[in-house]
């Protein structure tokens, strides 16, 4: 049975022959039509009831070779794609999904076209999604059931890709769904790891917890029940000698474990910020963990002058807090 895309058809698929088989050369023929633009050629194809597509859903995509609805999309072929998809061209049965290839392309008509004709969207890359700087698409497409979070895809996008504003906002606006806050605190952890402020600024924006204690994003799974290493994005920052960073984490007594906070301090920057809101009740680990990493192949001079500031304030405030009760 044919459909002729010129009678108007509408979706859904229903009483169309299952045009699938299991040998690529069943089908070379069709694709030399395809890639040519030979539309004509193809409706004669499909009319004489020759399968139009091969079954690889036991196969990984890069080791198949393009389908006839993949030729039509990168080359840009809307009519041959509406043909090929109202005669029953599964798009599930692709090695990839074809919304991918459309989003990635930009080419919105063929992603409503897909969606209309039975893509599923769930089955789309959720970086695809994201990659289009499109606030309305993320919205669509989580509406239609796509997790934007499958796989650490949004904690890893927003650790990294700074430049695409919409892709924060989306998360902003959306941030007290739980899969979605648990994706903030993991990107803010890795953007804290890797020392990128601006993505830092952004998350947090966006309304990362920079309290919440997670698993790392590059080492650890992300699951929730994991009772691996978690660690804030407060104590990453001192940690690692990122002071810097503490302006926009802003650690606090009531939420944070000042005394364990301390004992990790390594650069003089993090030594300041502590102190205007908790000075160290012990600083003996601290001065340990310091010494010690001097022995280090890579040592540098940050953990000596964070040792020296904060020798240098808590003898100054001994001596204030002396002079005062003196006078």
């Amino acid at each position: 049975m044919f459909v002729d895309p010129r009678s108007d058809p509408k979706p859904p698929v229903r009483g169309r022959p299952l045009r699938v088989t299991g040998d690529e050369r069943q089908i070379a023929d069709l694709m030399n039509l395809c890639k040519a633009g030979r539309i004509y050629a193809v409706e004669r194809w499909i009319a004489a009831g020759h399968p139009i597509q091969v079954a690889h859903r036991d196969e990984e995509p890069w080791q198949c070779p393009g389908t006839p609805l993949s030729v039509a999309i990168e080359s840009g072929q809307y009519d041959l794609t509406f043909l090929l998809l109202c005669n029953g061209y599964r798009a599930e049965l692709e090695p990839q999904s074809p919304l991918n290839l459309a989003l990635r392309r930009r080419a919105w008509d063929y992603v409503d076209l897909l969606l209309a004709w039975g893509a599923d969207p769930t089955a789309t890359d959720p970086d695809a999604v994201l990659g289009t700087y499109q606030l309305s698409l993320m919205e669509r497409f989580w509406d239609l059931g796509l997790d934007l979070t499958r796989d650490g895809s949004l904690a890893y996008y927003l650790s990294e890709s700074t430049r695409n504003k919409p892709a924060y906002g989306w998360a902003k606006r959306h941030h007290e769904e739980p899969r979605v806050a648990n994706a903030l605190a993991l990107a803010l952890g890795e953007a804290v790891w890797e020392d990128r402020e601006k993505a830092v600024a952004l998350l947090v924006w966006a309304g990362a917890d920079s309290h919440r204690r997670v698993p790392s994003l590059r080492y650890s799974s992300e699951d929730e029940d994991d009772d691996g290493d978690r660690s804030s994005a407060i104590e990453l920052a001192v940690m690692f000698g990122h002071g810097d960073l503490l302006k926009y984490l802003s650690p606090n007594p009531d939420l944070d474990d000042f005394d364990e906070l301390w004992e990790s301090v390594c650069d003089p920057v993090t030594v300041d910020r502590l102190f205007d809101l908790q000075p160290p009740r012990d600083l003996s680990n601290a001065i340990k963990r310091n010494v010690s990493r001097m022995s280090w192949r890579y040592w540098d001079d940050s953990n000596s002058r964070a040792l020296s500031r904060a020798v240098e304030e808590c003898t100054g405030r001994a001596v204030e807090k002396w002079t005062t009760s003196e006078g």
